[in-house]
């Protein structure tokens, strides 16, 4: 079963009805210049296969498809496809009397799409169903190799390519492929220890030493990766909290404004209402003063004046009482002079019995002494008629001082008697007075009280006015004080501004970075790198570099890597042979155990297929699928590659034309061991030169007799090995396609 036609209407570059027949069996090419509508032939057969993902047709809706996207007057693409069914091998199920089977889609701009078979309406399931059945599932591809899938084989790891194997073979299970030999190894094995002795005796020492000199290098590098993290952290950081100094001190700012304002308008509030205050007590006043003024005037009046008359009643008093004092005061002393003046009379009777006894001695003792005698007698008489000297030293009697302190004593009682009735009078008219003045102060207080009772309203304006006074001092007090604040938080903003502006033109990266500052999981989250340790790091770490920089040898790196690449390759060329020692051990062990699998059956043929096929590609050269185990169990298979025996150890050693053919000989491989009727090649050969584009046209001669190949390509090394070419052209706005026979077709 194969394309015999192709009728495309509409559809993308061929906007008129365009038939395609003449398809060959075996090896058909469609070459042309970009733009021409080439590659636009498979996807139209791509399209009626029923493909799922617009992207493998270059399309993001099925409107995409249709010519111009419907603008140039046609609203719907059609395409339709001819299978010859004459093969019965290749027969779809329930077609076996058609010998041609025809599937038509069509698409309407801004409508369904539909599919017919042999002109009848049918299912989208159904068409899939009909085209898996021959092995043209479009959505899992196999049989459409793209230049794309070239590349993806190419990036496939072991286990991805024993995947493809194991699809090919439709089961999980395979089995180790065994390529080495035990005396191989031991051949190789002398080889490594001569390599070892060379490795052990010169290389190391030399390797010791540059990885010194890369481990210093290596960490000089990770100071200058921290010195950057930590340089993003602690920056950031710093700018974040200038940007939150700034929003605080213009929200402080704004604050600090609106507050001054109310201010302002308290104040000027309260001065309109202490106008108001002072009008209504200016009136309340002047009415108290016009109806109780004059009685508390007079009754003040009254107060004062018997006030005054109870001063000099309380003066008088006074004097009075200081008099009384005095005289009690003389009184006093009279009485201890006259009791001082009884004393010394009862002294003066004493010495005068003395006197006399001592007279009646001398008068007894000395007769004869006339002058002590006279003496004697007058003193005896002196004493006999208590005569004395007074303060004159005039001559007087204690009897008679007595006498006369007693009479004056007696006119200072009289007098005291006298003072203290006068005190009495006194007394009486200062509290007379006194009365008159409490009852006067009494009237007064009630007129005071009745004024007061009608004076409320006046007090409580004129607090409320005092209040309002006292709190414009405080208002305007504030202000002064907000306005300082304000200044002070302008030039802070400012000066924070100004430091922001500094650093975004000192790290450039700040303006773009700056949403992620100390958000999680970032570079700039905080709650794994502290900003403050962060900044001590940065200094410890700078000086560091700068220390390290001065003794640094920057070209151990390269060096060292260039000798630890030739020293890794030998060793893994050492450990190569040392694994495939151990896995032909256990080769030898296992060698009857499951080896005739499904999978192993698989494998073989695809590398017998790929080994086959590149080989053609490629003359002189090998490839096959390696296996890859772990633990014994056979975990993928690796791409490898020989020339005239001698394999490669990796792909990266080969040309973009050798791994181009690599990977197509590997496609080709797994679609032989299971082939579909079609294939469709879309520039596969663009990375590959023109000896390597010839081959593949006798490749697919040789290789794939049974099976119809489409390919797109743009080399005459390909497509002259074509049996049929179509040209493709792009001519007055829509596609065109000529047919050209092959050499080989028009000998036949």
């Amino acid at each position: 079963m194969y394309v015999k036609k192709l009728v495309l209407d509409g559809f993308k570059s061929y906007g008129k009805r365009t038939e395609i027949e003449g398809f060959d069996p075996e090896f058909t090419a469609i070459t042309g210049l970009n733009g021409s509508g080439k590659s636009n032939i498979l996807d139209s057969i791509c399209f009626v296969l029923g493909i799922s993902n617009l992207q493998n047709v270059r399309a993001s809706a099925l409107q995409d498809l249709v010519f111009k996207n419907g603008q140039a007057g046609i609203t719907k693409a059609t395409v339709t496809i001819v299978f010859d069914n004459t093969n019965a091998q290749q027969c779809p199920p329930g077609y076996e009397k058609c010998r041609e089977i025809s599937v038509t889609r069509q698409v309407v701009v801004g409508g369904k799409n539909k599919f017919l078979i042999n002109g009848k309406l049918v299912q989208n399931k159904k068409v899939q169903d009909f085209f898996c059945s021959i092995q043209l599932n479009v959505n899992n591809p196999n049989f459409l190799i793209m230049q794309g899938k070239i590349q993806q084989v190419l990036n496939m790891k072991p286990k991805e390519v024993l995947s493809m194997v194991e699809e090919a073979a439709g089961t999980s299970v395979y089995k180790t492929k065994r390529d080495a030999t035990k005396t191989l190894i031991e051949k190789k094995e002398g080889k490594v220890r001569e390599t070892s002795a060379l490795l052990e005796e010169e290389v190391l020492p030399k390797l010791d030493k540059l990885r010194k000199e890369r481990t210093a290098y290596q960490e000089y590098q990770k100071i200058c990766r921290d010195i950057e993290f930590l340089t993003y952290i602690f920056i950031s950081a710093r700018y974040l909290k200038l940007c939150d100094a700034l929003q605080s001190v213009e929200a402080s700012e704004e604050k600090i404004e609106n507050r001054i304002a109310t201010c302002r308008e308290t104040h000027a509030r309260n001065l309109e209402e202490i106008e108001s205050t002072d009008v209504k007590v200016k009136d309340i006043q002047h009415k108290i003063d016009e109806e109780m003024g004059g009685a508390l005037k007079s009754l003040e009046e009254q107060l004062s004046a018997k006030r005054a008359i109870e001063a000099k009643a309380s003066g008088s008093l006074k004097a009075a009482k200081g008099t009384i004092e005095q005289d009690q005061k003389k009184i006093r002393m009279a009485n201890k002079n006259i009791s001082e003046d009884e004393a010394a009379l009862l002294k003066k009777q004493q010495a005068m019995a003395m006197v006399k006894d001592e007279f009646q001695g001398l008068k007894d003792a000395d007769a004869n002494d006339a002058k002590a005698y006279e003496d004697a007698k007058r003193k005896l008489e002196a004493v006999s008629q208590g005569l004395s000297t007074n303060e004159d030293g005039e001559a007087c009697t204690l009897q008679e001082q007595l006498i006369a302190a007693k009479q004056q004593h007696q006119e200072m009682v009289d007098n005291l008697e006298k003072y203290k009735q006068e005190l009495d009078a006194l007394q009486q008219n200062s509290s007379s007075a006194a009365t008159e003045v409490s009852e006067l102060e009494k009237a007064i207080k009630e007129q005071k009280d009745n004024l007061n009772s009608q004076n409320k309203e006046m007090r409580i304006l004129l607090g409320k006015k005092e209040k309002m006074l006292k709190q414009n001092q405080e208002l305007e007090l504030e202000v002064k004080k907000k306005e300082n604040e304000k200044s002070k938080i302008s030039a802070e903003a400012k000066d924070a501004k100004k430091r922001m502006d500094a650093l975004e033109v000192k790290y450039p990266w700040i303006p773009e970075e700056k949403s992620f500052f100390g958000m999680k999981n970032t570079r700039y989250d905080y709650s794994k790198e502290d900003p403050v340790e962060a900044g001590n790091k940065l200094t410890k770490m700078q000086e560091k570099k700068e220390k390290m920089e001065r003794t640094l040898n920057m070209n151990a790196m390269q060096t060292l890597d260039r000798e630890e690449e030739n020293y890794n390759e030998t060793v893994r060329r050492r450990q190569i042979v040392a694994q495939d020692k151990e896995k032909i051990k256990q080769i030898i062990v296992k060698l009857d155990e499951e080896e005739q699998g499904q999978v192993k059956r698989a494998w073989e043929a695809v590398t017998e297929n790929f080994s086959g096929i590149f080989s053609t590609l490629l003359p002189g050269a090998q490839a096959l699928l390696k296996p890859v185990k772990t633990n014994g169990i056979l975990s993928g298979l690796e791409i490898k590659v020989g020339f005239n025996g001698v394999f490669k150890d990796s792909l990266g050693e080969l040309s973009g034309g050798q791994k181009s053919l690599v990977a197509l000989s590997l496609v080709l491989a797994m679609l032989k061991f299971s082939p579909a009727p079609l294939y469709i090649l879309d520039e596969v050969d663009a990375a590959l030169d023109m000896s390597h584009t010839q081959n593949i046209g006798s490749m697919l001669k040789q290789h794939f007799r049974d099976s119809q190949f489409l390919i797109v390509s743009l080399k005459d090394g390909l497509f002259n090995h074509a049996n049929v070419l179509f040209r493709t052209q792009f001519l007055e706005g829509v596609s065109t396609i000529s047919r050209t026979v092959g050499r080989s077709t028009a000998k036949r």
